[in-house]
């Protein structure tokens, strides 16, 4: 983001975040890395991430589950569909 004189907007300076990236903003993505532990998540992300958390409490339990059926899916339709498994990537 830019600020009105075209210079960056202080929010993502000194984060090594590209500036058309608001920090500022939660993004599901970032959220979705948070639950999983990673580290690629920012305050804002982290702030609505606590939100869910207190209203549903196994958010982490099912975003580890469906990471686990991503990775597991490929497998089972390579099985089933040999030709179509590169589909799925």
């Amino acid at each position: 983001m830019t600020g009105t004189s075209g210079t960056p907007d202080q929010r993502s300076v000194g984060t090594g975040v590209p500036p058309e990236i608001d920090v500022s903003r939660p993004h599901p993505a970032r959220m979705y890395d948070y639950f999983l532990g990673g580290k690629d998540n920012f305050a804002a992300d982290r702030a609505v991430a606590g939100k869910v958390l207190e209203s549903w409490g196994a958010v982490r339990t099912a975003v580890r589950e469906n990471r686990a059926f991503l990775r597991h899916r490929p497998c089972v339709s390579r099985r089933w569909h040999p030709r179509r498994a590169p589909d799925l990537r």
